[in-house]
């Protein structure tokens, strides 16, 4: 939508100023007429094209911060936990963190594929659900070391999981034209 509507300013703007041109041409020679028109008509497309590469790195930078934004609740996410469990809190208060967090996850990603409607998931959904279970799951079976352990084995192949669907994401969108 946003295309269109730069695209439609962009033609707006070169008709109203090949209707300048034509007003003034009844007062130039054909020579001059024609050289304001290519002037205008190259800064018409200039501005079609700079627009274009703002939206493109614009759209780029904020999929960046997103999946920054969302490593970095998944580190909180896990480093909150590590801290509940070292307290002594009761496997529903647990639970409960662990249930909320993973929401706001889920939101930012949500918002990711609704905003700029990319293909591309960082966090597939059963990762998510993975998220939401396993945690519990070691709780279950608790022992203190192997439960820190299974925690940050699943803290990492999390993110490594995200890191690589971002490789994937920008060398696929980094062949893009701007």
């Amino acid at each position: 939508m946003k295309k269109k509507c730069n695209a439609l300013v962009a033609f707006i703007i070169f008709v109203f100023c090949c209707l300048i041109l034509f007003y003034l041409g009844k007062n130039f020679d054909i020579g001059e007429a024609m050289g304001l028109f290519l002037s205008a008509s190259i800064a018409t497309i200039g501005w079609i094209y700079s627009s274009h590469i703002n939206n493109v790195s614009f759209q780029r930078s904020e999929i960046i911060k997103s999946k920054d934004h969302i490593i970095e609740l998944l580190n909180t996410f896990f480093d909150d936990l590590v801290v509940l469990i070292h307290q002594g809190k009761t496997e529903q208060e647990i639970e409960y963190f662990i249930t909320n967090s993973i929401s706001s996850i889920e939101m930012k990603v949500e918002h990711l594929k609704i905003i700029f409607k990319e293909k591309q998931d960082f966090i597939s959904d059963d990762l998510l659900m993975n998220l939401r279970d396993k945690p519990q799951d070691f709780i279950e079976n608790y022992n203190h070391k192997v439960l820190i352990r299974n925690l940050n084995k699943l803290k990492d192949e999390t993110l490594q999981e995200i890191e690589e669907k971002y490789k994937k994401w920008l060398k696929d969108n980094c062949d893009r034209i701007i």
